[in-house]
């Protein structure tokens, strides 16, 4: 259990800096997009860089944001390990970039799928695993 500990710090401090590096959003059409950035030590956390850090931004991936958030939640309930495989549906598969180019039926570790969604933004990631954690964890309507 430490492993899977240690690995959701890791993964959550990396979802930290990927959001707050990337943090993009246009204000207007006639403006170049505004960004901010900070990366921190996290250990001692000291600011080794900063440009706009006080800008209020709305992540780009918030959905993937909530969506890695239940998929911790499920590996810490443990009805998801990091090395459930999952098969990438149709639907999963035809998702617009940014993506990995996954294929309908591929099988892939969810521990793979986490990383491409939180480094890569990959939505056909994100999607493949969040339809298995739906079909697989939630009750069905029959009981």
């Amino acid at each position: 259990m430490g492993d899977v500990a240690s690995l959701l710090g890791r993964v959550y401090r990396s979802i930290f800096l990927a959001f707050a590096v990337s943090a993009v959003v246009v204000t207007s059409p006639l403006q170049a997009a505004p960004f901010a950035a900070i990366v921190m030590d996290g250990r001692t956390g000291e600011v080794l860089y900063e440009k706009n850090s006080e800008t209020r931004l709305h992540p780009a991936s918030l959905t993937k944001m909530m969506t890695l958030y239940v998929v911790f939640q499920e590996i810490e309930a443990g009805r998801l390990t990091l090395d459930t495989r999952v098969t990438v549906s149709k639907h999963a598969a035809s998702q617009p970039p940014s993506r990995l180019g996954l294929k309908p039926g591929q099988k892939i570790a969810v521990r793979y799928l986490i990383r491409a969604s939180a480094i890569k933004s990959a939505n056909d990631a994100a999607a493949a695993w969040a339809i298995t954690s739906v079909v697989t964890t939630w009750p069905s309507p029959n009981g």
